[in-house]
């Protein structure tokens, strides 16, 4: 009887760190559905307000926005996309230049100046 209430003891532990486990890489790859695509939202927003396209900058702050109600709240907040598909939103808005936000003549550059 011992040796069958040690088992059992043994299989519970084990599926509990095994759950736990895989709730925290699974926090991780959230957070990094998350942070990749939300960091280059802001990061071609903020282009756009240094450039002084304002209007561009605008429609795509509405855009996020959107994107994020329908991430968090919406009827695809458990099966849809998220933010992943953020920049093809920002691609596809009448306002934008192009996918990168590179005005015509400049080298495109991965950081804001000054940083």
């Amino acid at each position: 009887m011992k040796a069958f209430l040690a088992g059992i003891v043994t299989t519970v532990i084990v599926t509990l760190g095994f759950i736990f486990w895989h709730s925290v890489h699974s926090a991780e790859w959230m957070i990094g559905a998350i942070k990749v695509p939300g960091e280059a939202a802001i990061r071609d927003i903020q282009t756009d307000m240094d450039s002084k396209r304002y209007d561009t900058a605008k429609e795509k702050i509405d855009a996020f926005l959107k994107t994020w109600q329908r991430f968090s709240s919406g009827p695809d907040s458990c099966s849809g996309a998220g933010i992943s598909d953020i920049m093809v939103t920002f691609s596809k808005l009448p306002g934008s230049i192009n996918a990168t936000n590179v005005e015509q003549g400049t080298q495109p550059t991965s950081q804001r100046a000054g940083q």
